[in-house]
């Protein structure tokens, strides 16, 4: 079955089930740009997932929600990179109407922008929380266009989804690679030793 002719089950976008941790995939020659988009989605839904819960624990998990908050907007800025930089270009190409693709990348800067600022704030501050759950409802606002009206229009455009694929994991490797070394090779967040606690019942 080819991309194009493949039905496309848009992804949930009420609240991600718990997750304990968050980890990264791995991927696979093949992969399609969609699987790598939707990888990089579930990463930060559940970052964002997993931040809501700290958020619960006051003031003794702050420096927790802290390293939460800086992963959540680096893996947040690979994302949007990636589709600025080859899936969008791809896409304005191919389609007639590219209102949704302009409307997608006009929320790739109202978030951008909120994760600025946040990366600059102490997570004390009294707006950090607020930046970090409209971050979260943008995003949301923002996954739910690309799967309701982006990836259906991809699934139709004559893409080569396996090479896109391909592009957009070396891509984003490189920024992962960057965003590492600028923090002197460490992680943004310790998976290991952030107890955010056991999962509801």
């Amino acid at each position: 079955m080819t991309p194009s002719s493949m039905p496309f089950s848009p992804p949930p976008i009420g609240p991600l089930p718990w997750l304990a941790t968050c980890v990264d995939t791995e991927f696979a020659a093949g992969d399609s740009v969609l699987d790598v988009l939707l990888a990089g989605q579930a990463m930060t839904r559940c970052l964002m997932a997993r931040y809501t819960r700290l958020r619960a624990q006051g003031p003794s998990a702050d420096p927790l929600r802290a390293g939460l908050a800086r992963r959540l907007c680096a893996e947040l800025a690979v994302q949007l990179q990636i589709e600025e930089e080859l899936f969008y270009p791809e896409l304005r190409q191919v389609l007639i109407d590219s209102a949704p693709v302009d409307q997608a990348e006009v929320e790739h800067e109202c978030m951008r922008e909120l994760s600025t600022r946040l990366m600059d704030m102490a997570p004390d501050d009294p707006m950090f929380d607020a930046r970090v759950m409209v971050l979260g409802e943008l995003l949301e606002l923002h996954l739910a266009r690309e799967a309701q009206q982006i990836y259906p229009m991809a699934l139709r455009a004559p893409l080569d989804f396996s090479a896109l694929g391909l592009a957009l994991v070396q891509r984003r490797d490189e920024l992962l690679a960057d965003i590492a070394d600028s923090a002197g090779g460490e992680r943004l967040e310790n998976e290991s030793a952030d107890p955010v606690g056991e999962p509801p019942r």
